[in-house]
């Protein structure tokens, strides 16, 4: 299992979340450095599955393989924060920007959904995962946080992340002669000279791209 977070979004450069923009011009560069990355590894029988939201669709455009869009694959719902910078959200919701900061799993946005939520609307992702063969899937920060909290057995919320433009590959080690599974470690690959952020150790991240086999 391979998995992307999108190309940069025009609502990335202005620091806004949720909603359903276009990538911006660096993104797209992105996506063309991504389509090329992927085709260099001559990954067998790869499918693509994106989101619903143009960011994710633009980012795969690219990829020659055969794709598939999963609504279940969209950001967290911000509900009535949809399209606000955080600095806007604390000056209209104040008591929701100090709830999200107490509890972030737990606290929903109104009229949208809570980390709790999207770890179920995840699970028949997960399943059908578990099930297919090479797939790519190109989503969002939220979702690749659950999503990677499941094959790690972490937390799903305060972890470090990785720059939008980095890859990270991660694999599990070998135990012994038994062919035991360790835990999973990681690799980064930045696209240079798209990424400005140096190479980051990832050790400790659910950074936004990885790849699991």
């Amino acid at each position: 299992m391979f998995c992307q977070q999108h190309g940069e979004s025009i609502h990335n450069t202005e620091g806004r979340i949720g909603g359903d923009a276009d990538l911006s011009a660096r993104g797209r560069q992105f996506s063309k450095a991504l389509a090329n990355y992927i085709k260099e590894q001559k990954i067998s029988k790869l499918r693509v599955w994106t989101s619903w939201l143009k960011r994710t669709i633009q980012t795969a455009e690219g990829i020659d393989a055969p794709q598939e869009r999963w609504k279940a694959l969209n950001e967290i719902d911000a509900g009535m924060c949809e399209e606000m910078t955080y600095a806007e959200i604390k000056e209209k919701f104040p008591s929701d920007f100090a709830a999200r900061d107490q509890n972030k799993f737990s606290f929903r946005y109104t009229r949208g959904e809570s980390y709790e939520d999207l770890v179920a609307r995840l699970e028949p992702v997960i399943m059908e995962l578990e099930r297919q063969g090479n797939v790519l899937l190109i989503a969002h920060q939220a979702v690749l946080r659950c999503l990677l909290a499941y094959f790690l057995d972490e937390p799903p919320i305060n972890k470090d992340t990785l720059p939008v433009l980095c890859w990270v590959t991660w694999g599990y080690n070998v135990v012994g002669d038994s062919g035991d599974r360790d835990k999973l470690s990681p690799s980064t690959k930045c696209f240079e000279p798209l990424c400005n952020e140096p190479s980051m150790p990832a050790a400790t991240s659910l950074g936004y791209s990885a790849f699991f086999y």
